[in-house]
């Protein structure tokens, strides 16, 4: 073989080599360039386990309120039924009327009220109103209660009454609050007992007769008094 063709073979070998080697690293480029580029496989979405909280049943405030045999032991008749309370814009709720109100009936979450009358409908009328709060304690109430008597003025039905008199029935655990007042001497009497227990206050307002003593109304609500306490004790 000539020399020339000798080294046209070696230069055509090492072409050969050379573009086999470029093939090889471009091919290794573009699988890394794949590789990079493919998106890797999603995870599946996590299912969760949780399951919703049923909603609480609202108690009715009623149940804190004398039931119709138990008034009628007691010797009274029951005038109206035991209701729930609407609190709403155009009925705000007030546990008693007294220098302005209690800054608690801002906290009332649920609400009842009763009327009950003595037999023969002379002897007197009681009014009861019954309140479950949220961050406030029935004690807070009564506390509150002394304060805003402490001016020595309530109001019934749109008509201001001197408070002549405190009073409290013995022998309850809880904290209470009592005063009886009157339109003028001798004339209109008006007591209310206020009671607490747990997280709820009530307020039993004792309408004497128009002629009835501050004694007479005061000894009234003190017999009475049990009747409803029974009742708003209840778990």
């Amino acid at each position: 073989m000539r020399a020339d063709d000798q080294a046209a073979d070696q230069g055509g070998d090492m072409y050969k080599t050379v573009a086999l080697a470029c093939l090889a690293v471009l091919l290794a480029g573009c699988a890394g360039t794949e590789a990079a580029t493919s998106p890797a496989p999603s995870s599946p979405a996590p299912t969760s386990s949780a399951t919703s909280t049923p909603t609480p049943v609202v108690k009715d405030a009623t149940v804190y309120l004398p039931v119709e045999d138990d008034v009628d032991k007691a010797g009274l008749a029951v005038e109206t039924k035991p209701i729930a309370y609407v609190i709403g814009e155009h009925t705000p709720f007030h546990l008693l009327q007294a220098c302005g109100g209690l800054p608690s009936d801002q906290s009332v979450q649920r609400a009842a009220q009763g009327i009950n009358y003595v037999p023969g409908g002379g002897k007197g009328a009681f009014h009861q109103l019954v309140a479950e709060y949220a961050g406030v304690t029935g004690a807070d109430v009564v506390a509150s209660v002394k304060q805003a008597t402490a001016c020595r003025k309530a109001t019934f039905h749109d008509e201001q009454f001197a408070i002549v008199g405190d009073f409290s029935v013995p022998e309850l655990a809880d904290p209470q609050a009592g005063f009886c007042a009157n339109l003028r001497p001798g004339y209109l009497v008006r007591c209310v007992l206020v009671l607490s227990h747990g997280n709820r206050a009530t307020s039993i307002t004792f309408e004497g007769k128009w002629s009835d003593s501050v004694k007479a109304v005061k000894a009234l609500a003190t017999k009475t008094a049990p009747l409803y306490v029974a009742a708003f004790d209840r778990q």
